[in-house]
């Protein structure tokens, strides 16, 4: 689901990103800082060429959470490329798209939110928007001429006064690749990501892996006939030891 972000959010619209704008804290420079990089250095400073390569874990066999497996001859190497919004090829960005509508349309149209394919896209090309692209057929560059998996995140604020957090859009994975400890893989890559770029919260939205109903998630509204009923809820994690 899109976020109520600070940066451009439905209340506020663009330049609505810093509640004390033109101030200058130790929590603009992570969020500016980290966003001023090149894809090129945050990739060299943050995401470490192993972590972008997966053995997925065949059904009915366990391995510890985000470690390959050893054996090569029942497993498939899966590769992730990492990609700012600007470097998305259109085929990426089409593929990316493909696997939200096909994954989470319904949800979209069912939420208050509703399903607008242009908003989505326009979200999805946010600058400040990066990528983790999964294909059993490619390496930590490119990812062949298929996308089979995307995680979205965004270094970004969050809270009043501002925090800064790394912020969980999306994550999607094709039927095939479900159930085989790649999911928790990306959300673990995402976590050391944040936690290497000295960010203290990452935000998303699944209860596993120690997430909990985060402090800006909304409530349910009391009108004068009704209860307005939230249909999405925030969740967030600390993470612990961050880098300064």
């Amino acid at each position: 689901m899109p976020k109520r972000k600070l940066a451009m959010s439905d209340e506020g619209g663009p330049g609505a990103k810093y509640a004390r704008k033109g101030e200058s804290t130790d929590n603009d420079d992570v969020v500016e800082r980290t966003n001023a990089l090149s894809i090129e250095a945050f990739r060299e400073r943050y995401v470490p060429k192993e972590q972008l390569i997966y053995r997925t874990q065949p059904p009915g066999e366990t391995h510890e959470q985000g470690m390959p497996l050893d054996r090569a001859t029942s497993a498939t190497n899966i590769h992730m490329a990492f990609r700012s919004a600007q470097g998305l090829k259109p085929a990426e960005v089409s593929q990316c798209f493909a696997l939200v509508e096909q994954t989470s349309k319904q949800d979209y149209e069912t939420s208050s939110w509703g399903w607008h394919p242009k908003r989505k896209l326009r979200e999805m090309r946010d600058p400040e928007m990066r990528y983790l692209l999964v294909s059993r057929n490619g390496d930590s560059s490119s990812i062949g001429d298929c996308v089979e998996g995307s995680l979205s995140f965004m270094i970004t604020h969050d809270s009043h006064p501002p925090v800064p957090v790394l912020y969980i859009y999306e994550i999607h994975l094709v039927e095939s690749l479900r159930r085989v400890g790649l999911g928790a893989h990306l959300m673990q890559l995402a976590e050391d990501i944040a936690r290497r770029v000295g960010v203290r919260k990452a935000q998303q939205f699944y209860e596993k892996r120690g997430f909990a109903r985060d402090i800006c998630s909304p409530d349910d509204r009391q009108t004068r006939k009704r209860i307005v009923e939230v249909d999405y809820v925030i969740m967030s994690k600390a993470i612990e030891n961050a880098l300064p």
